[in-house]
């Protein structure tokens, strides 16, 4: 999709070269006293004296035709021009035509934006040109609250950029009242789709008929960051990392090289906030200290970044998840465990089934399993499902500390068997009552949860972390993105 191009034009926009082949701007008012300015030059070499002033001057070569279209050149827009032009569907020309009774009138810039667009039309016949005059209802261009009127109304009406498409403006010309109006609304309506050029004016550059030099386009980052900055540490305290990123993706293409560690922390993210969290740590892995690189090693690490999860969504308020996730934490790990303690035992090890199958071999060095297989045996009692009774009696027989443990006991009793199969099976959610009463602790504090699910991992795994801002990989790489938006400067 093409842009839309907004230009605001002011006295200096134009050149015109004059018989020694020298170019000299139509509207450089700006001389000292003792010196010939540049608009006398123009007028003098066209031998014209009676034009006193920009408007005359610009209306007497409008109304030349294509007299003098080959000694005219947009100074201010030409280099942008010649770079961008195929990327433009079409351009607005802003100019100034005030009544009769203003004094600044005869600076007006309504015939030069319509010499530009003159000489845009026989350069590039493919850009679509229009002209907005400013002045015509008696408008002035120095009332900043009338320029923010003008400029809504212009917006709505007349530039009006379709969805995705950007917005580029340049506003070199006009007063500081009409620029900053401009810049304003623009950015209220359009937020990171309007984009600006900087214009950086070389008086021996243009005086060869080299138009001025630009930067851009670029955000009004100076206008919209802060502003996007709050959003996004907010969104980022309720971990809504996709939203960050729809948020700053503008920011990320406009300065990429400056985002490049937030942008894959941010990703890494995403990934661990959808339980992905192999594509997490590819993300984020460069960020991680030696012992966390040590620690994926260890085949149960992901236990502790799923189980942080169910933190983070009862922080969000959403017990439901938060039930669920803590309960997968630790049948994930168990799992995993079988798998690690139990594997010659085992008669689908290598498949991804529901349920492991565990063979009746196992009896002969663990007796005490033999009333499992009897209740839950198949016809031959060669194998059974290693599921819930299953599951804990393997825990307990290499782990006798088990049965002792609140975290474990918490998991394995029967509140929270039903509390799981209710979610699972019904409509509705669960309180945060319920969602502590399920985890054994009748204390309603986020901490002692915690505390309960840390505890039933670590006997499992046989570690002994305090914490999960030391179990998880997450919250150091969650801190590391908020620094990264906090810490940004425009």
């Amino acid at each position: 999709m093409k842009n839309l191009f907004v230009a605001t034009i002011g006295t200096r926009d134009l050149m015109f070269q004059v018989s020694s082949g020298e170019w000299f701007n139509l509207g450089d008012d700006q001389m000292r006293d003792d010196i010939i300015s540049e608009q006398s030059e123009v007028v003098s070499d066209l031998e014209l004296p009676d034009l006193t002033n920009h408007r005359e001057l610009t209306e007497y070569l409008l109304q030349s035709g294509e007299k003098y279209l080959a000694k005219i050149k947009p100074v201010i827009l030409g280099q942008i021009f010649a770079e961008k032009y195929d990327q433009l569907e079409k351009v607005y020309l802003i100019g100034t035509d005030q009544q009769e009774i203003v004094k600044e009138r005869s600076k007006d810039t309504i015939y030069s934006a319509q010499l530009i667009e003159k000489w845009l039309n026989f350069n590039y016949p493919t850009i679509k040109t229009e002209i907005i005059p400013l002045g015509q209802a008696g408008e002035n261009p120095s009332d900043f609250e009338a320029m923010f009127r003008w400029w809504l109304n212009t917006w709505q009406t007349q530039i009006k950029p379709n969805p995705g498409q950007k917005l580029w403006v340049c506003l070199k010309g006009g007063v500081g009242q009409f620029s900053e109006a401009c810049r304003i609304s623009g950015l209220n309506l359009y937020g990171e789709q309007i984009q600006f050029f900087e214009i950086h004016r070389s008086s021996k550059d243009n005086r060869q008929g080299i138009p001025s030099g630009y930067t851009g386009p670029f955000l009004g980052t100076n206008y919209l960051w802060s502003g996007v900055q709050k959003q996004a540490l907010e969104l980022l305290k309720n971990h809504n990392y996709l939203a960050v990123q729809n948020l700053l993706t503008p920011y990320f293409e406009q300065t990429p090289e400056q985002w490049q560690k937030a942008q894959q922390l941010l990703n890494g993210a995403i990934a661990w906030n959808q339980g992905r969290f192999d594509q997490f740590y590819q993300q984020v892995q460069s960020y991680l200290d030696q012992s966390q690189r040590q620690q994926k090693a260890q085949y149960w690490w992901q236990a502790y970044e799923q189980a942080y999860i169910a933190v983070i969504r009862l922080e969000q308020n959403n017990t439901t998840e938060a039930m669920l996730h803590s309960f997968r934490a630790i049948e994930g790990l168990i799992d995993l465990w079988i798998r690690q303690n139990f594997s010659e035992y085992l008669a689908n090890k290598n498949t991804q089934s529901e349920f492991l199958e565990l063979k009746s071999s196992i009896l002969k060095k663990y007796s005490s399993l033999g009333s499992f297989f009897n209740k839950y045996g198949k016809s031959n009692k060669e194998t059974i499902q290693v599921r819930g009774e299953v599951q804990s009696a393997l825990i307990r027989v290499l782990i006798p500390e088990a049965q002792h443990d609140k975290g474990f006991v918490a998991w394995d009793s029967k509140n929270a068997r039903d509390t799981r199969n209710s979610l699972s099976h019904n409509l509705g959610g669960i309180s945060e009552k319920d969602l502590y009463k399920a985890w054994g602790t009748d204390i309603a504090k986020s901490d002692e949860w915690q505390g309960r699910i840390l505890q039933c991992i670590n006997l499992i795994t046989g570690e002994q972390f305090s914490k999960f801002n030391n179990a998880s990989f997450f919250p150091g790489i969650h801190h590391a993105l908020k620094a990264e938006v906090k810490n940004y400067q425009v």
